[in-house]
């Protein structure tokens, strides 16, 4: 009960990214005021995005405009829009099937209503996120700072790896710097960083089974990628038709997002048991 998750706060991990770069010898030149500021700055304090000190600012602006204004507004209105109208549409989609299903044995669950369930919900977490996100960047524009994007389209992802590259980049972002790259040049091979990287991004989230599962999942699923590139080295590329190229990256997003929801199941639920239930119910085992 004394451990505290890592993700009590967004507060907490921005002082941890401050940290271990002063201990590699960054970010001399800033000040204890600048470094208070940037650590309790409103706009990123309760929920992100995750600034780096130096990046927040390298991104002041110096003499807000008319278009910082109508810019920050006009995200502001986004992320309201996301939040009230979008997150709100998919958070009733998912509760149609989501106590039936907890309450109901896997051999009586319909696969139909678990995907409707695991699309709807991470749909709702996007835009739920999404908007908030949208709103902290517009009122950090207002306030004179250009904020990190923490979303970039990821439901238009082509693999995982893109998928991470769009979704809470500041977290990615945070888990590559001071996880996956020190490990890599530690060990020498990123499949076993890759997976701890995950695994991290997991917990830090909630300490539980149920997201350990999650990172594990994701985590393999990028390792595997990895292997496959890295299997490609050397093979001549295939040159595609236009039509089949964009064939091609149809499939590879909604393949990708499918992992992402399916994956999602874990965290859907607080109950291990029925998450795992969740999971099994969407290939029809049973």
């Amino acid at each position: 009960p004394l451990i505290l998750p890592l993700g009590i706060s967004y507060f907490v991990i921005r002082i941890i990214d401050t940290m271990l770069r002063w201990h590699r010898g960054e970010l001399t030149e800033y000040s204890l005021k600048q470094f208070l500021f940037f650590v309790l700055f409103p706009g990123t304090l309760l929920a992100g995005p995750i600034e780096t000190l130096d990046n927040f600012y390298k991104n002041q602006v110096e003499k807000l405009t008319r278009h910082d204004f109508a810019y920050g507004i006009a995200r502001i209105l986004l992320g309201l829009f996301k939040k009230i109208v979008l997150a709100a549409y998919f958070l009733s989609m998912m509760q149609k099937h989501y106590s039936d299903i907890a309450a109901l044995p896997l051999d009586q669950i319909n696969s139909k209503e678990v995907w409707e369930v695991l699309f709807s919900s991470l749909f709702y977490a996007y835009f739920d996120f999404a908007g908030y996100s949208d709103i902290a960047i517009g009122f950090s524009r207002l306030m004179g700072f250009r904020i990190i994007e923490n979303f970039i389209f990821p439901i238009f992802a082509k693999n995982l790896q893109d998928f991470w590259r769009r979704w809470h980049r500041s977290l990615s972002m945070w888990s590559f710097r001071n996880v996956f790259f020190p490990l890599v040049l530690r060990w020498r091979t990123p499949y076993f960083p890759m997976l701890l990287t995950m695994v991290t991004i997991g917990l830090w989230h909630n300490l539980s089974l149920s997201w350990l599962t999650w990172g594990l999942l994701q985590g393999g699923g990028l390792c595997f990628l990895t292997w496959k590139e890295q299997a490609k080295q050397g093979k001549p590329k295939k040159s595609n038709h236009i039509i089949i190229s964009s064939a091609y990256r149809v499939i590879a997003t909604i393949i990708t997002l499918t992992f992402v929801a399916l994956t999602h199941s874990f965290v859907l639920y607080g109950d291990y048991g029925t998450a795992l239930k969740v999971f099994l119910a969407a290939f029809h085992i049973g």
